[in-house]
């Protein structure tokens, strides 16, 4: 870092306070672009990425794959479930608009979206009952997890996160979390994991 304020001013305008997931994203009137930003990945090499930006510049962090498969509004989604939309016939993925774009010779540039309804998750490793997934601090299970996180990203680069064995290892950790008990008093509705549903404006 060169010793000035005009170099000190650009890197506090740079720093990122908030990390937040396009999967974060509730219900809102609020109206979210596509937007590309420039950041430095562990080695210090920079690299631009993708979000989705509202009118508060807050940001929201998505992949090209993550962008690609963001379930929008088609049509009356009657689903409730994750695992239901992808036979709603109100639902779609995004590449499938994506691909109508093309063939229509239409930009991406200006296209708006905003979210119009979330979805629950199954708790898959409970096959008793209809139980939906809670946020990771909910489960007893969650200093285990978070361990095994660092244990699996120890060591590596950004471009781990593009792997199979990134999806296996994480795939592998959250069962185990989703396996251990709910902390009493946890089980809120204020607590679900609930996936967002968008509508291209």
């Amino acid at each position: 870092m060169e010793k000035n304020f005009q170099s000190l001013l650009s890197l506090i305008c740079e720093v990122r306070l908030d990390y937040r997931r396009v999967n974060d994203l509730a219900i809102a009137n609020e109206e979210l672009t596509i937007q590309f930003y420039d950041t430095k990945n562990a080695s210090g090499v920079s690299e631009t990425r993708l979000c989705l930006r509202d009118s508060k510049k807050n940001e929201y962090a998505l992949s090209i794959k993550q962008l690609a498969g963001l379930r929008i509004q088609t049509g009356t989604i009657t689903a409730t479930w994750l695992d239901e939309f992808k036979s709603d016939a109100g639902g779609a993925v995004f590449q499938t608009v994506a691909k109508e774009f093309v063939e229509s010779g239409k930009s991406l540039e200006g296209l708006k979206f905003k979210v119009v309804k979330q979805l629950k998750v199954k708790n898959n490793q409970i096959t008793t009952s209809l139980t939906p997934v809670y946020k990771d601090f909910c489960y007893e299970g969650v200093q285990e997890y978070t361990r095994g996180i660092r244990a699996l990203l120890a060591g590596k680069g950004s471009d781990f996160f593009q792997t199979a064995d990134y999806a296996r290892g994480m795939a592998e950790l959250r069962e185990k979390l989703h396996s251990s008990p709910i902390k009493q008093g946890q089980n809120i509705e204020s607590n679900l994991v609930l996936l967002p549903v968008f509508q291209v404006i």
